[in-house]
């Protein structure tokens, strides 16, 4: 089950990381479902008095924060590491890197908990 889960993951981070050409809907799209997996866990920036669009995203998972920010319309994604919930590192990754290490640390959050894994595997396959 968890080799399912893997795959599904695998295949809607190539599917994301791949539809980044309109940068500003995918940044909205993966805040959306970031945020119905990780609502305590995940903090969004949104342009214009909070209601415009979603300049970026920040997701805590661990001891890694996973940033992602639209800058005149380019995504710029990072990873930081924490410690004593304080960000002491960060790196720029190119975007296909960020969304297959963000899936790989979600899968791995998916594994400890029953609850979220049945919420994502909802989040990710298809209704039919």
């Amino acid at each position: 089950m968890a080799e399912d889960l893997d795959l599904q993951l695998e295949q809607l981070g190539l599917e994301l990381s791949g539809a980044a050409e309109n940068s500003s809907a995918w940044l909205e799209s993966l805040a959306q479902r970031l945020s119905i997996l990780f609502p305590h866990h995940l903090q969004v920036r949104r342009g214009l008095f909070g209601r415009g669009a979603v300049q970026e995203v920040k997701l805590v998972l661990g001891e890694r924060e996973y940033i992602l920010e639209l800058n005149h319309q380019q995504l710029q994604a990072k990873r930081a590491h924490r410690s004593g919930g304080v960000a002491i590192h960060s790196d720029e990754l190119p975007l296909a890197d960020w969304v297959s290490e963000l899936f790989r640390d979600i899968a791995s959050e998916a594994a400890k908990s029953a609850e979220l894994e049945v919420a994502l595997k909802d989040l990710i396959q298809p209704k039919i």
